[in-house]
């Protein structure tokens, strides 16, 4: 899921574009603009709160530099976030009754939609630890824990 960014040399060349004054330094109203022309899409609000933790009002690359690197971890947590949603989303489809809840068989007919073809045994060994004791599976926090566990 991660992006490519541009590297530093790249990133210095971009950032200079944006030096007015030819002090190898922008405004800091102008975070957002390089940002964007490096390749990401900070919201203004992210903006706002990265520039008003500092008290100069021209940024230079080693300024600009950490906050970059904060945009992009917000990007990417923003983009897991998406991907969560539509994979809940998906799963919601086969909630009959919108109680957040699918069966082990609901989820192995998907898997076998997907072109995984897994034995109710494989499907049951891997879903174990998800499926309550009337064989339901609550799928928003499946789907959570799956994608947030970082022993993968």
């Amino acid at each position: 899921m991660s992006r490519n960014y541009l590297g530093e040399s790249e990133m210095r060349d971009y950032f200079s574009l944006f030096d007015t004054r030819g002090d190898n330094k922008i405004a800091k109203e102008e975070f957002g603009n390089v940002a964007r022309a490096l390749g990401a899409n900070p919201t203004n609000r992210e903006i706002q709160t990265l520039i008003s933790g500092t008290s100069n009002e021209r940024l230079s690359f080693e300024d600009f530099y950490p906050m970059w690197q904060s945009v992009i971890k917000m990007e990417e947590e923003r983009s897991q976030k998406n991907d969560q949603d539509k994979i809940v989303a998906g799963f919601r489809a086969f909630d009959r009754e919108g109680n957040g809840l699918i069966t082990l068989s609901d989820v192995q007919g998907i898997l076998e939609k997907l072109g995984e073809k897994l034995s109710s045994e494989e499907c049951a060994a891997i879903l174990d630890k998800y499926v309550d004791g009337e064989g339901k599976i609550e799928y928003e926090k499946m789907v959570n824990t799956i994608l947030n566990d970082d022993s993968r």
